[in-house]
């Protein structure tokens, strides 16, 4: 699973919370960044798109990941993990991620004090 939810993990809960029932329909995926890229208005395209993808069109960038990698999409909407499955998943790579993140200041004390003299 982490596999899997790795590409989407570091995106904010509330967008998550988006991308994973539009997954679910890869198809209207397709449908609703086609009417983006061309130049439809997300504002207003509630019958277009259909209320779940409306809120993730407001997202483009996003919108199109998904498309250009429809097959992650379909696994992605494949998933049954119960909800709080998936977010402790989510919260276990975001933890991993910031183990991996120190600031420089920090990362020249630590080299620092490393050396040896």
């Amino acid at each position: 699973m982490d596999q899997l939810l790795g590409p989407i993990a570091l995106y904010p809960d509330p967008l998550i919370a988006e991308i994973l029932p539009a997954a679910t329909l890869p198809n209207e995926i397709v449908m609703a960044d086609r009417y983006i890229g061309q130049g439809g208005d997300p504002t207003k395209s509630q019958s277009r798109l259909g209320s779940e993808r409306q809120a993730l069109a407001h997202y483009p960038n996003v919108l199109k990941w998904m498309d250009d990698n429809l097959a992650w999409t379909t696994e992605l909407g494949k998933l049954s993990s119960p909800a709080d499955y998936v977010m402790n998943s989510v919260q276990r790579l975001r933890a991993k991620r910031r183990a991996w993140v120190i600031s420089p200041p920090l990362r020249r004390k630590m080299s620092s004090r490393t050396r040896a003299y």
